[in-house]
């Protein structure tokens, strides 16, 4: 992803930061989200409000087998003082049992800038359907 501005290089700096600790499943990863943020897994429905919930999600999502990792190919991005919202298109790898398989991803955020950092307000998310043939 060829970043165009500031603002594009602090969300791939983010997004990067996600795939890192998501593929660790290191909770130090809720120090990006604001205590009242939202994430939203489009695929399945499952919405969590708040600091408590998304580390209820991500706990639940991180004691499954395997590992996910997510590589990004395109970002639209805007922004407006200390807010941004973006969409990124890109790949998510899932591996279990060394064995891996690749969805398209979609990711749509909404950050706010706190200091020198951004956190997660809106977190929205999804694979692609799985291809039955697959």
């Amino acid at each position: 992803m060829a970043a165009r501005g500031t603002v594009e290089n602090d969300i791939e700096a983010l997004l990067a930061r996600w795939s890192e600790r998501v593929a660790r499943k290191d909770l130090a990863i809720m120090a990006d989200f604001a205590n009242d943020a939202v994430m939203v897994n489009a695929a399945t429905g499952e919405i969590a409000e708040g600091a408590a919930q998304i580390r209820a999600l991500l706990q639940k999502a991180f004691a499954q087998p395997g590992s996910a990792a997510w590589h990004w190919h395109d970002l639209r991005a805007s922004g407006h003082g200390d807010i941004a919202w973006f969409i990124a298109d890109g790949t998510v790898v899932l591996t279990e049992d060394e064995r891996e398989r690749r969805q398209p991803y979609r990711l749509g955020g909404v950050i706010q800038r706190q200091g020198e950092r951004w956190i997660w307000r809106q977190f929205q998310g999804a694979e692609a359907p799985r291809d039955p043939a697959a």
